[in-house]
């Protein structure tokens, strides 16, 4: 009995007790200016390092090519936790967001959190995703 029982515990034991819950984030996006022109990039950042304008630093990356009046991407079964939302609308397709002289986007930008002018810092733009689905819609700042 006694070894049954330590079999029993051995395996629940050394079978993860807790797998990592993922959920479906909708992102969406209103009034792509240049409709049919570039394409929409939505960046999912999970933590400060990069945020916003390091594209290839992003945990998670979408393109919408031809982007009309309004966009969205679904980033299914993604791990629950901190994120910072950036999306921008590449009208040229270069993969970044272009700056003018003074480090300003040239290309409309959007951050989740962010309601007007201002550069979005991870801390501003974090939101804790603990849900099995959840939409936001964005609004480019830079409009």
């Amino acid at each position: 009995m006694k070894r049954i029982f330590f079999i029993a515990a051995l395996f629940f034991l050394s079978t993860p007790v807790f797998a990592q819950e993922t959920g479906d984030l909708i992102i969406s996006v209103d009034v792509v200016k240049n409709k049919g022109k570039g394409q929409v990039i939505f960046l999912l950042f999970d933590k400060e390092d990069g945020f916003p304008r390091e594209v290839e630093k992003a945990k998670f990356r979408a393109e919408v090519k031809q982007a009309q009046s309004k966009v969205s991407h679904t980033f299914k079964d993604i791990p629950h936790g901190n994120y910072a939302i950036c999306v921008f609308h590449d009208e040229n397709e270069n993969g970044d967001i272009d700056t003018n002289f003074m480090g300003m986007p040239k290309e409309h930008v959007a951050a989740s959190n962010m309601t007007g002018m201002g550069r979005p810092t991870f801390k501003k733009s974090k939101i804790n995703f603990t849900e099995s689905e959840k939409s936001i819609a964005l609004d480019f700042i830079n409009d």
